[in-house]
């Protein structure tokens, strides 16, 4: 993908520049007999070609455990944008189905009105999704577990069980946040 920390690694064939900060991602690839499992971490000069890397490895079964991409280099800016956790306590939770995948999903809000007003925006028919199917109207939670999704503009996805957390393929680590 073009980012290396040696630079006797690069080439004519694989030309570098020095850059202070790059995008990676990391995943498991299973081995085929040929060689043991591993993991692996891939580089890329831009964010962009992070998540286009990343994509093409999705729903490739021998790629698993897929973090997102994550800026790193000699030093990040701690004016980076993070993501921050609604303030508030408790959770509004519902579950939802979606048909491409067909699983019974789910997400969290602070108040019942922003539950609710999810609930309303993922029933509009969209082309791309498909018809949702809400299969738990909104409920109290007093918990909810949350992972992070960087990016440009980074936030939570937050869930009703550290099980779906744990399970997705974006995110850093699952967080319990009451």
């Amino acid at each position: 993908m073009g980012c290396e920390r040696d630079a006797d690694l690069c080439d004519d064939a694989n030309p570098c520049t020095k850059r202070r900060r790059a995008w990676a991602f990391t995943g498991y690839l299973w081995g085929d007999g040929a060689f043991d499992a591993i993991w692996f971490a891939e580089v890329a000069p831009t964010e962009a070609a992070c998540r286009a890397a990343r994509q093409a490895l999705v729903g490739d079964g021998a790629f698993t455990s897929l973090s997102p991409c994550t800026q790193v280099g000699d030093r990040i800016d701690p004016s980076e944008k993070r993501a921050r956790l609604p303030r508030g306590r408790g959770w509004w939770c519902f579950h939802y189905i979606l048909p491409i995948v067909g699983t019974d999903a789910s997400t969290c809000q602070r108040t019942r009105g922003e539950c609710t007003a999810a609930i309303a925006r993922l029933s509009v028919p969209t082309s791309a999704l498909g018809e949702i199917t809400i299969s738990r109207g909104c409920r109290r939670a007093r918990q909810a577990w949350a992972t992070e999704i960087g990016g440009d503009e980074p936030f939570f996805k937050i869930v009703d069980s550290e099980a779906e957390c744990s399970a997705s393929l974006i995110g850093g680590p699952c967080q319990r946040v009451k």
